[in-house]
């Protein structure tokens, strides 16, 4: 099993990267935030190598957290590889473990392909997996994925933003609120 790949990434087209090691082109399907991170050079990727009886994929990730994540996704029925991109697309991996503990679909059926069936199921078979390490924290989990969104949105790496939304006053209520306030603790920066 190919489990992380370092080399030279030749080849982006939008879903899916080539990174040249050893003389060999490997393609590898990444989340859309991770790709438009991959520039031409050298990367190391986590990758996760998905076998099926007529195709063998690489899907790469520049965080642990994310392909830790998206090795329990696949292990719920009906989630696929692709499928597992799409959910882990939808919002950094603390903050789809924080809605799912919350018990919060509405980040999940927003992605393509994942209906109110398929959300709820995700969440009932993940909740008790991230209950003990999330139970804790408090906050609006939808308020707090649009905040991220948004920051992201606005060039801010996933570090950046998960680092003020942790400063951000907790009288800040609304999410125009959460926003001018992470604004104002990155400007400062």
């Amino acid at each position: 099993m190919i489990s992380r790949i370092s080399g030279t990434i030749v080849e982006n087209d939008g879903k899916s990267v080539v990174i040249e090691t050893g003389g060999i082109g490997y393609r590898v399907f990444c989340i859309p935030r991770d790709i438009a991170k991959l520039r031409k050079g050298e990367h190391m990727l986590h990758t996760y190598q998905h076998v099926r009886e007529n195709a063998i994929e690489l899907y790469g990730f520049l965080s642990r957290e994310e392909e830790r994540m998206f090795e329990i996704l696949i292990t719920i029925s009906g989630i696929g590889p692709k499928g597992a991109l799409g959910i882990l697309s939808a919002a950094p991996v603390d903050v789809l473990q924080r809605s799912i503990v919350a018990e919060d679909s509405s980040i999940l059926t927003r992605i393509s392909g994942i209906g109110k069936k398929t959300a709820e199921k995700i969440i009932l078979e993940l909740k008790d997996k991230f209950g003990t390490e999330w139970s804790m924290l408090d906050g609006n989990v939808l308020e707090e994925s649009e905040v991220v969104e948004a920051l992201m949105g606005l060039g801010y790496s996933r570090d950046e933003v998960l680092g003020v939304l942790k400063a951000i006053p907790k009288e800040a209520g609304t999410t125009e609120e959460k926003m001018k306030e992470a604004l104002k603790i990155l400007g400062k920066k």
